[in-house]
């Protein structure tokens, strides 16, 4: 191991050498905050395959702080070990950091990992909350709010855990300047736009339960990356690398392996997007409708209707909260999500079997006028349109169920194993491991479930037997956990 120690330099590094004298060198990149210490388990693992090279931003440094600042220091420290070509690892702000080093200087980065990178986000709704973050800094103090808006939410370790603590102290002993200067760079100058000329494989990893940057919005980020992929870290918040440090490890390992590989035919991204359906692909393609004018057209509100877990409604991204444990709103609107165009009759037949017809459709008629109040636009008119025979939704109707439906359906048709194999891995996590659908009981939606429970346990035994083919024992171990947990659940 060597190290360098300049009180001068914004960064110090630690070069550790793997035992396998031709391996590739991986740097990492920490996020802010942090230091390369907390790299951990994961790099144990890694360094049996990679050398490492570990950087450490130091406070000190005098004037601004910029990217090219940043990028010519990493410049320098990988001249000083006469390293030509690095694989990049970043954590958040590492994350940011590996994006603007690799724009300018592509011939020197052979692939990108990039865990929890805070890149893309609604650009008024976001400045907003980076502002009042850096006011309560200024007004409290770096310690007192990293402890109560940041730190809780980087890890599922339970307060009082060691690793816990040591975040604590590192927070304690940052330079609150140096946190300030980073954090304003990596939120206010996000090197979005610098993505377009790297050209080199990129890995985008979330963590499933991470709160402070959402999978969903790490999700679209991937699409900025002329050969992005992205996965989701099951079990994780967002330090993948602490939560999930063995299989985080895994995933970099192949990622790596694959990018090296040069004689693998290249595939276009058109081809590999159509080749592996998800509720990504989906998400962004729904994020470019939204953001292309369409002249001419009437704007029609969206509905989005959460039945998988927790059951939430959003009219045009504003939640309706009150009123669903009421006179079968809940039900209904269930439903008709689902069914788009059903008629009164067919409603009562589904959720009130054991009423005779005629007192079915009166109590029918008490309980559409409530939903009708619920989803009232603020014109006065309702999205609900209860006609004397069919009911529908009168909006671009959102239902993650359909969508989780139809993405697993699709990924059991691919003919191609390996993009089979991609899709599921990609796609599993997301559905997590908390009860889902949950709060209806009427035997449609029982059977509904029914079928989707089948749909995921036979996609989760397929990946689990897939993992075993290629050898990958603790992913398997946590497909064949998953299918598991579903098909007792269902008995």
């Amino acid at each position: 191991m060597s190290d360098l120690n300049d009180q001068n330099s914004i960064m110090t590094y630690r070069y550790r050498q793997s035992s396998r004298a031709a391996a590739e060198t991986l740097l990492l990149l920490h996020g802010n905050g942090f230091n390369s210490s907390f790299w951990g388990e994961m790099a144990e693992r890694l360094n049996e395959r990679y050398h490492l090279l570990f950087i450490d931003l130091q406070g000190g440094f005098e004037g601004e702080i910029t990217w090219d600042i940043l990028s010519n220091a990493l410049f320098g420290v990988l001249d000083a070990l006469a390293v030509r070509e690095v694989h990049i690892a970043g954590h958040s702000f590492g994350g940011s950091l590996a994006v603007a080093f690799a724009e300018r200087n592509p011939s020197r980065v052979k692939s990108l990992v990039l865990l929890s990178i805070a890149m893309f986000y609604p650009a008024v709704e976001g400045e907003h909350i980076v502002h009042s973050y850096l006011k309560l800094i200024e007004k409290e103090g770096l310690r007192a709010v990293a402890r109560r808006e940041f730190i809780p939410f980087l890890t599922l370790l339970p307060d009082g855990h060691e690793t816990i603590q040591r975040i604590y102290d590192a927070y304690d002993r940052m330079d609150g300047r140096l946190y300030v200067q980073l954090f304003r760079l990596q939120m206010l100058e996000r090197p979005i736009h610098e993505r377009r000329k790297i050209n080199c494989k990129t890995l985008l990893l979330a963590g499933e339960r991470d709160k402070l940057y959402l999978p969903q919005l790490q999700s679209i980020t991937a699409g900025y990356f002329e050969q992005g992929s992205f996965l989701v870290v099951p079990h994780a918040a967002n330090a993948v690398f602490i939560d999930q440090p063995l299989l985080t490890a895994q995933w970099i390992d192949e990622f790596i392996t694959r990018a090296s590989d040069r004689e693998l035919p290249q595939v276009e991204k058109e081809t590999m997007a159509s080749r592996i359906p998800s509720v990504l692909h989906s998400v962004m393609q729904t994020v470019a409708q939204a953001s292309s004018s369409t002249a001419g057209r009437q704007f029609e509100p969206t509905l989005s209707v959460a039945l998988f877990h927790p059951f939430q409604v959003q009219l045009n991204g504003v939640p309706i909260a009150d009123g669903w444990d009421k006179r079968y709103a809940r039900n209904i609107l269930a439903y008709v999500a689902i069914h788009p165009a059903c008629t009164r009759e067919e409603l009562c037949d589904a959720l009130f079997p054991d009423v005779h017809r005629s007192a079915a459709l009166n109590n029918l008629r008490v309980y559409l006028g409530h939903l009708k109040k619920l989803l009232e636009l603020p014109g006065g008119d309702s999205l609900l349109d209860a006609g004397r025979r069919h009911i529908r939704l009168k909006a671009v109707v959102e239902c993650d169920l359909q969508t989780y439906a139809a993405a697993m359906k699709r990924i059991l048709l691919i003919a191609d194993e390996e993009a089979k194999y991609a899709a599921a891995k990609q796609f599993l996590p997301l559905l997590g491991e908390a009860p889902f659908m949950t709060g209806i009981y009427d035997q449609w939606f029982i059977d509904f479930r029914s079928d989707f429970e089948e749909l995921i346990a036979e996609l989760s035994k397929w990946t689990a037997l897939r993992e075993k083919q290629l050898n990958r024992p603790d992913s398997a171990l946590y497909f064949e956990k998953f299918a598991g947990s579903i098909l007792d659940d269902s008995m």
